[in-house]
C-alpha cells in the first residue's frame, strides 16, 4: 500500500463523522477542496525536476 493511498483513505474515512457533525454540504465542499489540492500537490511533486550533483 502506497503512502498516497493510505493518506487518502484515512482522509475519506474521517469525512463521515465530519459530515455528521458539520453538515453534508459543507463537508463535501471542504473535502473536495482538500482532495483537489492533495492531487495537485502529488502531480507537482511528480513533475518536479530531480537534479543530482
Amino acid at each position: 500500500m502506497g503512502a498516497y493511498t493510505l493518506c487518502l483513505s484515512a482522509f475519506m474515512l474521517s469525512a463521515g463523522p465530519l459530515a455528521d457533525r458539520y453538515g453534508r454540504k459543507r463537508t463535501w465542499l471542504i473535502c473536495g477542496w482538500v482532495c483537489r489540492n492533495f492531487r495537485a500537490g502529488g502531480g507537482r511533486s511528480g513533475c518536479a525536476l530531480i537534479t543530482r550533483q
